[in-house]
């Protein structure tokens, strides 16, 4: 699957649970670790796309050094054919910018996982809260049962 496929389908899923997350805040606590969530997201990407922008020469630069070290390396693997240029400098120039690109992608992704596990993280907090507080009541209520007989006996409607 692509970079881009993955992405979309992780923005969409980002999407949703966000939608499910606002549905369930009630207290000004989850809506404040929403918000920092929400903001050093956006602040993540937007350095990064800020970084990738002004970088990328740089990151493309030490992408082809590391491609020439390796491919002036010796290996174990099967020698290479007689009139291929192991030193083809635009091929190492391809590979070195698709490196980089989706080194780029990959934190991008890394970036929504991370927002994504933080709309989890709220929703799961509020989903024990909520478990936590009708759960006296309700015991309560199971034991204070005033029917009589065999009334009493049988499940509640």
């Amino acid at each position: 699957m692509s970079f881009a496929t993955e992405r979309a389908m992780q923005e969409m899923y980002c999407g949703a649970i966000k939608e499910k997350t606002i549905r369930m805040l009630q207290h000004d606590v989850d809506w404040r670790r929403f918000r920092a969530n929400s903001e050093r997201a956006i602040a993540r990407t937007a350095e990064e796309n800020e970084s990738y922008k002004t970088d990328y020469v740089l990151r493309v630069g030490k992408a082809r050094e590391e491609l020439l070290r390796k491919a002036g390396s010796l290996t174990h693997e099967h020698p290479t054919p007689v009139g291929t240029d192991r030193f083809d400098g635009d091929r190492i120039n391809r590979l070195a910018q698709t490196k980089v690109r989706d080194d780029h992608e990959r934190t991008l992704l890394a970036i929504l996982n991370d927002e994504i596990t933080g709309y989890e993280d709220i929703e799961e907090s509020i989903r024990a809260r909520e478990h936590f507080r009708g759960g006296p009541t309700k015991e309560f209520k199971r034991t204070t049962d005033r029917r009589s007989g065999r009334d009493r006996r049988m499940p509640e409607r």
